[in-house]
């Protein structure tokens, strides 16, 4: 924080302005209560740009000295332009790392980078599995093998790619596909899947795939993390709720 105030007080031989960018100010906690003054009154032609994820956690004693902007995120439609115009990704592909990217270019490109997997055939081969533990023990055994070499980073937007698809199957239940944008081959899936997505099981389900996801964040071992998320989600779509 002392740095940005001396180097604000430099003058600007380059530009008219001198323009500061603080990138997740939440993250400051009580010690940005040094920058307080320098925001309340900046020295002339001074621009400071905070730039948060969530305002609510930002300080009130900093957030009271902005003018807050709110910047809406990106719609499906337009990373998906974007993602087969720049990256030259297929349409098909795009449109589903679209969905899943949360309004984020740069997570866009992330998912784009991590792998060229495709998350249906693997969501699709996860579910069969899992809805099948007892008989085939073994191969979710080797999915999970199969899966944990992809890397920790593939491995979370594919959990975000499948409670895109549990959702999307709850919905159906009830006819509201105009909420859901989906591929051909994923309308015809969620036509069975959904059969087994209820209002019991909908929720555990969402909050398992939220904690290991999170698991996976804080570097938790990836294939005993999917083996046990496997075996759960199992019970779940087995219709045990016990577990």
């Amino acid at each position: 924080c002392r740095s940005i105030i001396k180097k604000l007080s430099l003058k600007s031989y380059e530009a008219e302005y001198k323009t500061a960018i603080i990138w997740l100010p939440e993250y400051l906690r009580q010690e940005g209560n040094i920058l307080l003054k320098l925001l309340e009154e900046p020295p002339p032609k001074t621009l400071i740009i905070l730039v948060a994820k969530d305002i609510d956690k930002v300080i009130a004693t900093i957030l009271s000295r902005t003018q807050i902007l709110r910047i809406p995120n990106l719609r499906d439609d337009e990373i998906s332009s974007y993602l087969i115009e720049k990256l030259e990704v297929e349409a098909g592909v795009a449109s589903s790392v679209a969905r899943i990217s949360e309004g984020s270019i740069i997570r866009a490109q992330a998912i784009v980078n991590s792998g060229d997997a495709d998350y249906f055939e693997l969501f699709t081969s996860w579910m069969r599995l899992c809805y099948n533990t007892r008989s085939e023990l073994y191969k979710i055994n080797a999915w999970v093998d199969n899966a944990s070499g992809m890397g920790r980073e593939f491995l979370k937007s594919f959990l975000g790619y499948s409670l895109y698809m549990f959702r999307a199957s709850f919905i159906h239940t009830y006819g509201a596909n105009e909420l859901i944008s989906l591929s051909e081959n994923e309308k015809t899936f969620i036509i069975n899947f959904s059969k087994v997505i209820t209002k019991e099981n909908i929720v555990p389900i969402v909050n398992v795939v939220n904690k290991n996801a999170a698991y996976i964040e804080r570097n938790a071992d990836l294939k005993i993390t999917f083996l046990n998320l496997s075996l759960y989600i199992g019970r779940l779509l087995n219709r045990n709720y016990s577990a």
